[in-house]
């Protein structure tokens, strides 16, 4: 099945990937967190029915760990998704689109697009939004909007966000400034699984915080406006550390591509810092001979559940980081323009 990753996207050079969810809820049943397995069922399937034949089925509850771990490396579904019952997923064919049944909503509608594309990813969300609710019967309030089970996604339901890569703004040691500077204009930079988790490899993911008393085409606005002055910013920096390191940094990124390309064990750490290292590399012309997109695929290929997937079995930690590096040297011989 394809994947959003596979694609080359606007400013990738920064911007990972950029997605929009919206929370929705069916009117006069309890939400997922009250209500019963019988509602559950009737709930997915209509659903199911509301969805177009473009997508597939999926039954969390059935599924393999290791597939649905691979599915929150690829961020179609939450981390919130392992948990519990009654859980399932439709995705698109195209494998950009996805609807979360059973997560903190009934319905957590998402689009996920490669590097910098907001307009591009609201519009494919608003469309699949609007195909549900001609035969859903939202939870919908004339004065608050969208009703959700946490107070925080009531009015749009909307959370828009672009994920970057920030290492200039990580060694400049500007990112707890950065934070506080989006806090205060209703955005939040968190790591690279939202709410509550860290980031990995220098990449963050910044979205919206407010989703009452603003349509969602301001949010959309209001996030590409300060996403793009980070991205400057960061670009900036970039050419500074550059010229500020023109020996070092050179030597820091051959060094990691040279890890990348001749080690027998890498672990999940290590590999994320080494290929963040190479994208920085790449990205500003100091490493030809691999593409950037090469990196971006080995950033989720090389996640845990990927590297057992790829095995066909649950591997141990020494295992994967055998596989790892077994993976990264092949696909990096293979990936030379």
């Amino acid at each position: 099945m394809p994947t959003w990753f596979d694609k080359k996207g606007s400013d990738s050079d920064i911007v990972v990937s950029t997605r929009i969810r919206l929370a929705r809820n069916i009117s006069d049943v309890p939400f997922p967190s009250r209500w019963s397995e019988e509602q559950a069922k009737i709930v997915t399937e209509k659903i199911r029915a509301a969805a177009s034949d473009d997508f597939e089925f999926l039954n969390l509850d059935n599924a393999p760990e290791l597939n649905k771990n691979s599915l929150v490396e690829e961020h179609i579904i939450s981390p919130e998704m392992l948990k519990g019952k009654n859980k399932a997923l439709l995705l698109s064919k195209e494998g950009d689109k996805s609807i979360m049944i059973g997560e903190e909503d009934h319905i957590r509608l998402q689009v996920i697009s490669a590097g910098f594309d907001i307009e591009g990813a609201y519009k494919k969300a608003d469309a699949l939004d609007d195909m549900l609710s001609d035969s859903l019967d939202y939870a919908f309030d004339s004065q608050f909007g969208y009703l959700t089970q946490c107070p925080t996604n009531v009015g749009t339901g909307l959370r828009a966000s672009v994920m970057l890569h920030l290492p200039a703004l990580r060694m400049a040691k500007r990112i707890n400034l950065i934070v506080g500077e989006v806090g205060k204009l209703g955005l939040t930079i968190r790591g690279l699984y939202g709410e509550g988790s860290s980031s990995k490899g220098d990449l963050y993911q910044l979205s919206n915080q407010i989703t009452l008393g603003i349509s969602e085409e301001q949010t959309c606005e209001k996030l590409k406006n300060i996403a793009m002055q980070i991205i400057k910013t960061e670009r900036e920096l970039r050419k500074k550390l550059l010229e500020n390191n023109p020996d070092e940094l050179p030597d820091s990124v051959y060094r990691a591509l040279g890890t990348l390309k001749y080690a027998r064990m890498l672990s999940s750490s290590e590999c994320e810092d080494l290929l963040s290292k190479v994208k920085l590399g790449i990205n500003l012309g100091i490493i030809k001979e691999v593409s950037d997109e090469k990196i971006t695929q080995l950033m989720i290929k090389s996640e845990p559940a990927h590297i057992s997937l790829a095995e066909g079995r649950v591997l141990s930690a020494k295992e994967r980081d055998r596989v790892r590096a077994d993976m990264i040297r092949k696909v990096l011989d293979e990936g030379r323009d």
